[in-house]
């Protein structure tokens, strides 16, 4: 009988085992694909696109510009062609020099959805 119970205590202690071990994996798992979210966010942030968008998000002047682009991202099937703009958050250029020229060229239409 000493033994049925000493086997039953060690048959719980290695469910117990076993039921942490699932319970830690499936905790990883989900820490990983949060980290994957966050690292393509973090990515985003590095593209020159993206780095133009938070600007026009930060800005007082531009936030509504920031707000037209965002709508029209989320209803772009509402159009029969891509719609651009502002132009200064299509603008991709080489150098801040380059940036300044183009700017100075189209500064009527910066803002100008196309």
């Amino acid at each position: 009988r000493k033994a049925l119970d000493e086997g039953k205590l060690v048959a719980e202690k290695q469910n117990m085992v076993k039921t942490t071990l699932r319970q830690n994996d499936d905790a990883l798992k989900e820490t990983t694909r949060e980290l994957q979210v966050v690292q393509q966010r973090l990515k985003s942030f590095r593209e020159p696109r993206m780095l133009r968008m938070s600007k026009l998000a930060s800005h007082d002047f531009t936030r509504p510009l920031h707000s037209i682009r965002m709508w029209l991202d989320k209803n772009q099937n509402q159009f029969e062609h891509p719609v651009y703009g502002p132009v200064s958050l299509e603008l991709d250029v080489e150098t801040p020099e380059d940036g300044a020229m183009v700017a100075s060229a189209v500064w009527k239409h910066i803002n100008s959805f196309i």
